[in-house]
């Protein structure tokens, strides 16, 4: 796990999401979506949602949610209050796609929220444990060398449900800088990936 520039924060667990949409309209997509950040902003456990959709595939949603901790909504998944929120968040998946993926970083020293970027980086590496510590010291050389003017933060931990998946969270303050910067850390890790999954989103903070 790594934070650039260094975090000195209260951590949070970061939950982040692709899903194709429903076929319900877009209109209502947004409507439902709205009335669960309602209930969503009231639980304790909440600390920030933001949504946004895949470059290049308006249909393909991309959802970050910040946490207070793995402990805390491990111990609230089960509550009536989550419960809740379950069937409005199943009108707005298309759950027989194939690019649907959820992982959760556990972040501690973290900042409490996800900053806010004008574009934000996700990549899934698939990296055999044996080599991880090898491909953490190659992306770390290779950030060093990036301009540090081009990134906002870059986020990097295993995945909760799969500690062979590395994700690589990013916020860019422009699409270019997004390009050339993704281009840059995938050549450097990309002797340690089996496979490597990277899309790039717009986002807007929900609450």
């Amino acid at each position: 796990m790594a934070f650039y520039p260094t975090a000195d924060g209260p951590g949070r667990l970061l939950e982040i999401c692709s899903f194709r949409k429903s076929d319900i309209p877009e209109s209502q997509f947004r409507e439902v979506f709205r009335g669960i950040m309602q209930k969503v902003s009231t639980f304790d456990v909440a600390r920030q949602n933001s949504l946004g959709t895949r470059e290049g595939d308006e249909r393909q949603a991309v959802l970050a949610a910040d946490w207070t901790s793995s402990e805390d909504k491990d111990a609230f998944i089960n509550t009536e209050q989550f419960n809740s929120v379950k069937p409005l968040f199943g009108q707005l998946i298309n759950t027989e796609d194939a690019k649907w993926a959820c992982h959760h970083l556990i972040l501690p020293g973290a900042s409490a929220k996800t900053p806010q970027s004008a574009m934000y980086g996700i990549s899934y590496l698939d990296v055999p444990v044996p080599l991880q510590a090898n491909f953490a010291k190659a992306l770390d050389k290779a950030i060093h060398v990036v301009d540090k003017g081009s990134y906002d933060f870059i986020t990097v931990a295993a995945s909760r449900e799969d500690a062979e998946v590395i994700v690589v969270f990013t916020g860019f303050p422009s699409a270019g800088a997004a390009e050339k910067v993704g281009i840059q850390l995938d050549e450097a890790t990309k002797t340690f990936s089996k496979s490597t999954t990277t899309y790039y989103a717009k986002m807007e903070k929900q609450y």
